[in-house]
C-alpha cells in the first residue's frame, strides 16, 4: 500500500488523476441520462471527483496501480457517486 494512501496525503498528480477520471464519468453520466441538474456539470464533476476520492479508499487496493492511485476503486466509486447524484436529481425533480 502507498504511502500516500496510509496518510490521505493527495499529492499533485493523484489529484489530476482523480481530475481526470472524474472529467471522463461526469461527462459519460451527463450524455447517458440526459438530465438537467441543478447546479449542472461544475456540481457532477466535483461530485465524480469526491466519488472517485472515496472509492479509492471504500473499495480497497486491488486492480491496477499507476503512480500510488489503484484505478477501479477511483472509478467505480466515481461511477457510484454519479449514479447517486443523477438517482437523487430525478427523484427529487420537482419538489
Amino acid at each position: 500500500m502507498p504511502l500516500a494512501q496510509l496518510t490521505g496525503i493527495v499529492g499533485q498528480s493523484t489529484f489530476l488523476w482523480f481530475l481526470g477520471i472524474a472529467v471522463v464519468i461526469s461527462l459519460v453520466g451527463r450524455y447517458v441520462c440526459k438530465a438537467k441538474l441543478p447546479g449542472g456539470y461544475p456540481l457532477e464533476l466535483i461530485v465524480a471527483w469526491l466519488g472517485a476520492r472515496v472509492g479509492s479508499r471504500l473499495f480497497g487496493y486491488w486492480g491496477g496501480e499507476f503512480k500510488g492511485l489503484y484505478l477501479v476503486p477511483a472509478i467505480l466509486g466515481a461511477v457510484a457517486a454519479i449514479y447517486l447524484f443523477h438517482y437523487y436529481a430525478e427523484v427529487h425533480k420537482g419538489k
